[in-house]
């Protein structure tokens, strides 16, 4: 009998765990790691909490989708599954599923496998890759996907449930880029002293509620009048901050500015058969940057404008966590493969080469 199966995905700004065969994450917080001066680490919720109220200097194990500080990743594995479980309960009992990109690496897989296995005392473990899994929660198995999250944007395809070697082409913005416009264009008090890391969270907070695309490139002035010229914001501490029109239309629109984008997605789509400039086929898009409102609509509009034809190319909207969402469904399968910790300790590393989903 197969043990139950928790989904972990830690990116560069969230982390999401649950029971695999929910349909929502149980539990979401920040990426974050905070040290305290009496040397005391805080993960996660607890950070806001104690923020501002105590010094403490903050860390982020995860950058680009990447763990770069395995410390402090360890901190967060344990933050997640005692969040989940408790700290009573015997965690033997549970296997997990873990998220990668194309990018990781080999060693990377194994130092995960290390901490779960071996300082976490889990039973088994399998890793997806963090678009192969939003197919899933599409209910595809070949398309190409878009991922675009706070610090990584990328494109590649997919068949039959796995990555396509030698797809994946990186652009250069994400999600942070465009919280730095709607920061820069936030007009706060004189009398507000925010930090660095303050004044982004609130300008996250903005750009998620606020930042808004227009449908076209040539409607953005349209666009502009028929927003209200100024928006008072309120921030979690009562405060205001001023947010214009103006940037609320450049925060989104600084990443289909011209149409470098719509080509770097464009020209990853296949081919049609038997076609030499015809794409066709079904183009996903994954993360937080693509849940900004109409972001689906107007790169289905941009594509089509600048190459006049996109062929028979079906765009799907986003899905809230939709990584997450989708390896709850594979991990809830029966046929479900896990690499035991039994199967670990015996044979290494070549497992997870064999396993390996």
């Amino acid at each position: 009998m197969q043990r139950p199966v928790i989904v972990f995905e830690m990116g560069s700004l969230n982390t999401r765990v649950g029971m695999a065969g929910d349909e929502t994450p149980e539990h979401i917080f920040q990426t974050l790691v905070g040290r305290l001066n009496n040397g005391k680490e805080i993960v996660g919720e607890k950070v806001d909490e104690l923020y501002g109220k105590e010094e403490m200097e903050l860390t982020k194990p995860v950058k680009e989708g990447m763990i770069d500080n395995w410390q402090d990743a360890e901190l967060i594995f344990h933050h997640g599954m005692s969040k989940q479980l408790g700290e009573k309960s015997d965690w033997s009992d549970y296997s997990i599923l873990l998220f990668d990109h194309p990018f990781t690496e080999h060693s990377d897989r194994m130092k995960s496998s290390e901490i779960i296995l071996e300082s976490l005392g889990l039973s088994g473990l399998n890793f997806i890759q963090n678009c192969v899994a939003s197919s899933f929660a599409h209910g595809e198995t070949k398309a190409t996907v878009l991922t675009s999250g706070d610090e990584l944007t990328y494109v590649l395809s997919i068949h039959e449930g796995r990555l396509i070697p030698h797809t994946t082409e990186k652009y250069s913005k994400a999600g942070r880029d465009l919280t730095q416009v709607m920061l820069e264009g936030m007009e706060f008090s004189d009398s507000s002293n925010y930090d660095e890391y303050t004044r982004m969270k609130f300008a996250r907070m903005a750009k998620e509620t606020l930042a808004h695309l227009a449908r076209s490139g040539k409607s953005v002035s349209t666009t502009r009048f028929q927003l209200p010229e100024l928006t008072n914001f309120e921030l979690p501490d009562g405060n205001t901050v001023r947010v214009f029109a103006s940037t609320r239309l450049a925060c989104t629109e600084s990443l289909f500015q011209d149409e470098e984008f719509s080509s770097f997605v464009y020209y990853r789509i296949p081919l049609s058969d038997g076609s030499k400039d015809e794409r066709s086929g079904t183009l996903i898009l994954n993360g937080g940057n693509t849940l900004l409102e109409g972001f689906d609509k107007r790169l289905d509009a941009e594509v089509t404008r600048a190459f006049h034809r996109i062929g028979n190319v079906s765009v799907l909207p986003s899905i809230e966590n939709s990584a997450w969402v989708g390896g709850s469904i594979l991990a809830s399968f029966t046929q479900f493969s896990l690499i035991s910790k039994r199967e670990y300790e015996e044979m290494g590393k070549q497992v997870l080469e064999k396993k390996i989903f």
